[in-house]
């Protein structure tokens, strides 16, 4: 979204359902401000939400506000624990893996299809790509998605941020690191990963009333 004018820009995710080009998340994103734009509010979802936050804290001037809904960041002690075994698994076994990954990422209540739509999605992704994407996120050597370098990293966002967490405690942990006025974070339970999907109405009223009060101040 770009400020003042309310327009929409989409970037796409490199080559996820098999479009684009590598998986350098640091560029993802970038592209945008050869667009002579003006400043924007990016709203980034799970990989998105790494995206627009490395947007935020690298071109500083670009972006006016953040909106991450379950972003990839933050990932505590436990669940870093798994990340290279499932790592591994993605290597071994590509795209498969990774669907049934995503398969599980649904609440009960999710629109009939979507689950479907998502791991077909994931499988005409090529391996390479999720391998790729999933090592940038996490285990790459400038990757932020393991809650130390997560809180480095959301350190150099200095712009306002609304994040939507399905899950408890990682909201409680971003709601304690957050340093910028206006900042908030939010928390959606008995909700799926895909909560945009799963909860679209809520998810653009949402945006829409973040969008009216950040450009107000």
């Amino acid at each position: 979204m770009l400020w003042p004018s309310p327009q929409v820009l989409v970037e796409e995710c490199r080559e996820v359902g098999a479009l684009g080009g590598g998986a350098a998340l640091g560029a993802d994103g970038a592209e945008v401000l050869a667009l002579d734009t003006g400043p924007v509010i990016a709203v980034g979802h799970s990989m998105g939400g790494q995206v627009v936050n490395l947007l935020a804290g690298r071109h500083q001037h670009a972006v006016h506000s953040v909106v991450a809904l379950d972003p990839a960041h933050g990932a505590d002690e436990s669940e870093a624990e798994v990340v290279p075994a499932r790592l591994a698994a993605y290597r071994t076994h590509g795209a498969r893996a990774a669907a049934a990954f995503v398969a599980d990422s649904f609440a009960p209540t999710s629109p009939p299809g979507l689950a479907t739509a998502h791991v077909r999605t994931m499988l005409g992704t090529p391996d390479h790509v999720v391998v790729q994407a999933y090592a940038g996120m996490y285990t790459d050597a400038d990757a932020v998605g393991v809650r130390k370098q997560s809180e480095e990293y959301l350190r150099h966002r200095i712009c306002p941020s609304l994040t939507v967490w399905t899950a408890g405690e990682p909201a409680t942990w971003e709601n304690e690191n957050l340093h910028v006025r206006g900042s908030r974070v939010d928390h959606w339970p008995d909700t799926g990963h895909y909560m945009h999907e799963e909860r679209p109405r809520r998810t653009i009223k949402l945006i829409e009333k973040w969008a009216d009060s950040t450009l107000e101040d």
